[in-house]
């Protein structure tokens, strides 16, 4: 995944790796942080004004569930990792999330939603980028934008989007694995 994107990119931009509930999983699973060079999979990052705090909102299934395998306990790691982000400074600049599953989920009981969307509150979080829905959208209803990025969608074929940052609002354009531009959010305001 990163090489490629390095290659896409050509070494000019920063690229930022968010796990997703896949990678716990598989035979390399244990071997990942270190093939990419982490400490943790959660992290901030900063290019120009722009502030990335990289979430991982862990596993999608019960931690009991026999996928896991009991090798991945979401509640705990989830606890850890918001403890840990807690207790950072909050950036001057403008702030994104980047993150696999959509952290501010209203339909979700778990209240380690509740405390992820505060905390992204408190970091004045102005854009949530994830995917994990495989579908393409943007809500607005959240308590800040949220881009579900879409990867392969039942309507749109594979989608990826090209997100542009001028000034204090972002334009994200969408295109299908054939080229086509299948949508365009604009503006989408960060301040």
């Amino acid at each position: 995944m990163i090489l490629p994107a390095g290659r896409l990119c050509g070494g000019t931009k920063p690229i930022l790796f968010a796990r997703g509930n896949h990678e716990p999983r598989g035979k390399y699973a244990g071997e990942l942080k270190e093939m990419l060079g982490f400490n943790d999979y959660y992290y901030t990052a900063r290019y120009g004004e722009l502030n990335f705090l990289v979430m991982d909102g862990g596993e999608d299934k019960p931690d009991d569930d026999p996928k896991n395998g009991g090798l991945f306990v979401s509640e705990a790691y989830r606890d850890a990792e918001l403890a840990a982000v807690e207790a950072l400074p909050v950036p001057d600049g403008i702030n994104l999330c980047l993150c696999h599953i959509p952290l501010f989920a209203p339909s979700e009981d778990s209240p380690q939603y509740t405390r992820f969307s505060a905390l992204l509150g408190k970091w004045g979080v102005r854009l949530e980028i994830s995917g994990h829905e495989h579908l393409l959208d943007l809500w607005t209803e959240t308590p800040y934008a949220t881009l579900v990025a879409g990867g392969p969608t039942d309507d749109l074929g594979f989608v990826s989007c090209l997100i542009e940052i001028k000034g204090s609002a972002a334009t994200v354009t969408a295109k299908n694995d054939k080229g086509e531009t299948v949508r365009t959010y604009v503006p989408i305001a960060l301040n």
